[in-house]
Parts: structure tokens; C-alpha cells; sequence
């Protein structure tokens, strides 16, 4: 293992008697990014209160759903396989598939020698619960409408400073049960110290009338300028886990083949960029980067998908 690896939570882990003692006292519920959202809405809900986390109501503070790495088989066939989930409202679930599903999100857990957690700084969020900065990803649109227009025009301009570093998430057309998975990267740019990333949504909005944080609703061809902030962890002392606080992504298929998550393309994802695209481009000695890696990959399925 290089200093760490990015997985997702088991079933054991979010139920008792093995649930994870962070879990026990945050709740399962997870807070949904801007960028989650324009990249599929993983099942969102606009207004019940229900559906916030324990320590922010306001709009960033909106749950989803996301992906545990549990995969069931209940036939002989790939025709009843399940895969289980934890929804809006914080409730274990699943859902039958005999495809690929890609409607939930990702909330990675981030999985480290001891030497490693305990060299990063903590401090104490809800409850007490010890928090973690560490990497970073892109999570929510700019607010500041003026710097919007800034970073639109530079953009236009081409005079916009790149970072050097990408992105990538997928490029299936909605609504992409059994479709292939696409990659789509997207490069990274900097203005006044603060860096982002330039989505444009092109899928069809499947939940028109959810806003982003910004009040805003989706539009079809619109550039959304999500700044790449800090992504914070929740730490559990006991299994020397770091969870993350917010579902990050979403719209990356779990295909379900019967062989479950280990050859599933969810982890191939993880593995093949989101653990190297988490870390700062100035930071990339920290882990070995595959000289190799390709900007456009595309993943061909059994023969016999659609």
C-alpha cells in the first residue's frame, strides 16, 4: 500500500454491532457537494428537513445518497444481484440491478497507515468528533458573482493561469443504466490564489428543480465555476478510518456483474484517478503517479451490455 488508499464504507460498518463509533454519533447521513450534484444528483431532496445533516441546515448542508462497496447475489444469475446504498435520510438500502447503476455517490474512505493519520492535523468538529483536512477536490460553485464574470471571461480570453493539474469524471449521456463508461477530463485553473474547475453541465437534468448552493438552478450548457477546496475527514480513532464529511461525486458507475466491488468499475475509478486527483498538483511526490495514465480511457463491458 502506498501512504494510503481510497475504498467505500462496508455494510458492517454502517450498522451495529460493528458500526464505526464516528458513524454512531455523526449519523450516516452525508452532505451533498455542488459538484456531486451537477454530476448526476444522487437522489437529493430540495426541502424536508430530514434531509440535513445534524450540523448545518442551510444549503450546504443538503444530503444524498452514496454508495457502500456491498454486493449481493440472491439467484444463481446476474439477474438479482443487489446493491446497497445509504440514502437521503440516512437509511440503509438497496436496489436490484442487473446492469450498471450509477444514480448514487461516492464518499470515499480514506485508509492510511497509523504514522500517516496521526502525522495530519486534527481539530474537533460536532460532538467533539475529530476532523482532518487533507487533499483536496472540487466542491462547490463561486458565490461571488463578479469573480464569476472574471473567470468566464479570462476563460473566453484563454488568459486564464492553468495548474497543470486535471479532473476526470464520467461522460455517459443520462439516463446510462447500461452504457459504457467515458471519461471526461477537465483541466484546473487558478485566479486571486483560489483554484477551480470549469463543468459544464451537458447531461440532461434529471431533478430540475434542485438549486446549487449558489440559489441557482441547473441549465443545460451552462460553465459552473466549482472552487477546489480542502476535503475534510471525519476520524475514527478506533479503526483508524477517515471518512469523508460530504458526498464528493457522483454519476460513476457500480456495474453489477456478480463479482463484486473489487471488480467493479466504481473502484477502478477510484483507483485510477480519484486517489492521484485528490492531492494537490505541488504535492504529487507524496504518492508514485503512473506516467502512463491516459486523459481519455475508454472501458469496453462484457460482451452482451449494452
Amino acid at each position: 500500500m502506498n501512504d494510503f488508499e481510497l475504498t467505500l464504507l462496508e455494510e458492517d460498518q454502517v450498522k451495529a454491532p460493528h458500526i464505526l463509533s464516528v458513524l454512531s454519533t455523526y449519523g450516516l447521513k452525508a452532505p451533498i457537494t455542488d459538484l456531486a450534484i451537477l454530476t448526476d444528483i444522487p437522489s437529493i431532496h430540495r426541502s424536508a428537513q430530514s434531509f440535513y445533516v445534524k450540523d448545518d441546515k442551510t444549503l450546504f448542508g443538503r444530503c444524498g445518497s452514496y454508495f457502500l462497496k456491498t454486493l449481493s447475489n440472491d439467484g444463481t444469475d446476474n439477474r438479482n444481484n443487489y446493491i446497497y446504498y445509504i440514502n437521503a435520510s440516512g437509511e440503509q438500502a438497496r436496489r436490484g440491478c442487473s446492469g450498471t447503476i450509477r444514480m448514487h455517490g461516492i464518499r470515499p474512505v480514506l485508509v492510511a497507515q497509523k504514522s500517516f493519520v496521526s502525522s495530519l492535523e486534527k481539530k474537533n468538529g460536532y460532538k467533539d468528533l475529530l476532523e482532518v483536512s487533507f487533499g483536496e477536490y472540487p466542491q462547490y460553485v463561486e458565490q461571488d458573482r463578479e469573480k464569476v464574470q472574471r473567470l468566464n471571461n479570462l476563460f473566453q480570453e484563454h488568459k486564464l493561469k492553468r495548474t497543470g493539474k486535471t479532473y476526470t469524471f464520467d461522460d455517459t449521456p443520462y439516463y446510462g443504466f447500461c452504457y459504457d463508461f467515458f471519461t471526461r477530463t477537465i483541466l484546473e485553473y487558478e485566479l486571486d490564489g483560489n483554484k477551480y474547475i470549469p463543468y459544464i453541465k451537458t447531461r440532461n437534468v434529471s431533478y430540475p428543480y434542485v438549486s446549487l448552493t449558489n440559489k441557482e438552478e441547473i441549465k443545460l450548457g451552462e460553465t459552473y465555476w466549482i472552487k477546489v477546496k480542502p476535503i475534510t475527514w471525519l476520524y475514527d480513532i478506533e479503526s483508524n478510518l477517515l471518512l469523508s464529511k460530504r458526498i464528493l461525486l457522483s454519476g460513476v458507475p457500480f456495474s453489477v456483474e456478480g463479482k463484486g466491488y473489487e471488480h467493479s468499475d466504481i473502484k477502478k475509478y477510484i483507483d485510477t484517478y480519484m486517489v492521484k486527483e485528490i492531492i494537490p498538483y505541488n504535492q504529487r511526490s507524496i504518492m508514485d503517479e503512473n506516467p502512463s495514465l491516459q486523459n481519455f480511457v475508454y472501458w469496453k463491458k462484457p460482451k452482451g451490455r449494452r
